[in-house]
């Protein structure tokens, strides 16, 4: 694909881009001018790293109320764990889907795919289409907030479930599965 991997391109196929140097004014002038115009602004940085340069959800609301701006970091925006940056694999291993990845009385297994990215992913999709949604019935907009780990934890719901319910601690089967067969 010339300049571009096909991961990059299976990921951004039929967006438009646009470079923004967000260390410079004319580059923060740039996104509070589009933020203006936006319905939703999607952006994935520490957390306070968009507020110390004045893009934080407060000051481009103030540009644009209608405005659903989304968060993604790895652990959320406060706790022990949030100015840590977040990486698929770690989120994977802290929220336990490493722990039951892999053959039965082997080591714990990487996923084949960012499994963790693309979950965190479709939450925040759907909560900016949900956030879209109640705006169209109040005319307001919204800060959505998304995190790796807890999304990853969302995902092994049916395994703490089978923990808190039934004291069945998840392990690792290979291509078994405790409750569904073959």
């Amino acid at each position: 694909m010339g300049d571009q991997s096909c991961y990059f391109v299976s990921v951004n196929r039929g967006k438009r881009s646009l470079a923004v140097n967000l260390r410079t004014p004319e580059g923060r002038d740039i996104v509070r001018s589009l933020a203006k115009k936006a319905d939703v602004l999607v952006q994935n940085t520490l957390p306070g790293k968009m507020a110390a340069l004045g893009l934080d959800y407060e000051r481009l609301r103030a540009l644009n109320d209608t405005l659903v701006y989304c968060s993604i970091s790895g652990y959320g925006q406060t706790g022990p764990y949030a100015a840590r940056p977040g990486y698929d694999v770690v989120a994977a291993s802290l929220g336990g889907l490493l722990h039951i990845t892999g053959e039965e009385g082997g080591r714990p297994a990487k996923v084949g795919v960012a499994m963790t990215d693309i979950a965190t992913g479709l939450y925040a999709h759907g909560a900016i289409m949900a956030a879209l949604l109640q705006r169209y019935k109040d005319g307001e907009g919204q800060h959505v907030q998304c995190d790796l780990l807890s999304c990853q934890v969302a995902c092994l719901v049916n395994l703490a479930s089978s923990y808190l319910n039934g004291g069945q601690e998840a392990q690792r089967r290979g291509t078994a599965h405790v409750s569904i067969v073959p």
